[in-house]
């Protein structure tokens, strides 16, 4: 069974960010549809990293903190609150955890890897 999501108030929000805002998103991300999808399947991963805690999960915690750090910074230089953008994408996939939904998103994994590659390299 294929269920629908409709917008959630966060991502109604991102489609509305001033059009330099939506620009800056667009070139890095490649849309505001994939930026919010990667920073819910890193809500996702945190997540998961956490609850299972395999072997060296500590190293993997702080590499995914880091990614979450550079993505707030590269929103905050947009002039928006990075901070609270992300606590409301990561309480949107906190949500659909616990109504045991799954959502699926248009990109693969390539896609979100190259993406989390490239904001790895945001400040170096």
């Amino acid at each position: 069974m294929k269920l629908f999501f409709s917008m959630t108030k966060i991502e109604s929000f991102i489609h509305t960010l001033p059009n330099e805002a939506v620009e800056a998103i667009n070139t890095f991300f490649g849309s505001t549809d994939m930026f919010y999808a990667v920073c819910y399947l890193i809500a996702k991963n945190e997540h998961i990293n956490y609850l299972d805690k395999h072997e060296q999960w500590e190293i993997r915690n702080e590499i995914i903190a880091n990614v979450w750090q550079n993505i707030e910074t590269f929103l905050n230089g947009l002039s928006l609150n990075g901070k609270e953008i992300l606590a409301d994408i990561k309480s949107d996939y906190l949500e659909d955890f616990v109504q045991y939904k799954e959502r699926s998103f248009a990109i693969t994994n390539e896609e979100f890897i190259c993406i989390i590659k490239k904001v790895q390299n945001l400040r170096n």
